[in-house]
């Protein structure tokens, strides 16, 4: 019998190679981002390619390892994708059919599997104690030709069955695999993309309380920057302190970029920046990026 938990934590490697693409370019799957129906999501390490359904959106909650469909709608439900431990459609169909561990107490069999091209699906059926009647489950799988195996399951109330099944259907159907590939989680980070209406934001607790350095990047190319403690700039000079604002450019594609400061009445400053498990750090020292509530 497979765990559903050995299925949730294997879909954490998947997650942390996961790429947003568009028409123009690859963008990265960031937790916390709504992507809307249409968007694309490619998953390099395991050549995963899908996109998000029509009439839900998709989201990598924060600190969880399971990529998330949300109906758009009022109706209820939740599409759950992840790397099955299994790599291959026959084990899959043998374990569906013992049961997985939905939790401790509760187990979800599959009822009658279809195979439809490299895709198999089924409703689902839990049992055990405390369970909800009133919910139906879907579930789909395809392997890659390289190997690794998808799995998606949708559980919801039993009256939103058929628009669930439509989500799992939709997104598995039209996935496809490429070659899978080791390339960093940020071989392709856009600095400049990235800090654009950001607000970068450092903080240091010290004995007379906390002090800080905030950047407001806007996204028309200018700054303005609240400089109250040393260490964003590599001479540390005094000038570099109070309100000071002026123009912005980034440089750099990958962990690695150069954020450049033109001031009004400075020199001009550039700041290393790095970024590593979704922790950004300038001049090696911790930052926080968040949406800039100073930029217009």
């Amino acid at each position: 019998m497979f765990s559903f938990k050995n299925f949730i934590v294997a879909f954490a490697a998947l997650l942390l190679v996961t790429e947003l693409c568009s028409a123009q370019a690859k963008k990265r799957l960031q937790p916390g981002k709504i992507y809307e129906p249409g968007e694309k999501i490619y998953a390099p390490k395991y050549g995963f390619n899908g996109v998000v359904p029509e009439g839900w959106d998709g989201t990598l909650p924060r600190e969880t390892e399971i990529f998330l469909l949300m109906p758009r709608t009022g109706i209820g439900g939740e599409v759950f994708t992840f790397v099955s431990v299994d790599n291959n459609l026959q084990s899959i169909r043998e374990a569906w059919l013992k049961g997985a561990n939905l939790s401790e107490s509760i187990l979800i069999k599959a009822t009658d599997i279809v195979t439809e091209g490299d895709m198999i699906s089924s409703e689902v059926i839990a049992q055990g104690e405390n369970i909800n009647k009133g919910n139906k489950g879907f579930i789909a799988a395809k392997c890659s030709p390289y190997g690794p195996c998808i799995t998606s399951l949708g559980i919801g109330p039993s009256q939103f069955y058929d628009q669930i099944k439509t989500a799992v259907e939709d997104l598995m159907s039209k996935s496809t695999y490429t070659e899978p590939s080791n390339v960093s989680i940020y071989a392709d980070f856009d600095w400049k993309e990235f800090l654009a209406g950001k607000m970068l934001i450092a903080f240091q607790v010290i004995e007379s309380g906390s002090k800080e350095n905030t950047v407001h990047l806007c996204g028309d190319g200018t700054f303005m920057a609240d400089l109250k403690k040393k260490g964003l700039f590599k001479n540390d000079n005094p000038q570099y302190k109070g309100r000071q604002s002026g123009t912005w450019t980034a440089e750099g594609i990958g962990e690695h970029g150069v954020l450049k400061l033109t001031f009004k009445k400075l020199p001009a400053a550039e700041i290393p920046l790095t970024i590593k498990d979704e922790k950004i750090f300038a001049m090696d020292e911790r930052y926080f990026a968040g949406e800039s509530d100073w930029c217009k």
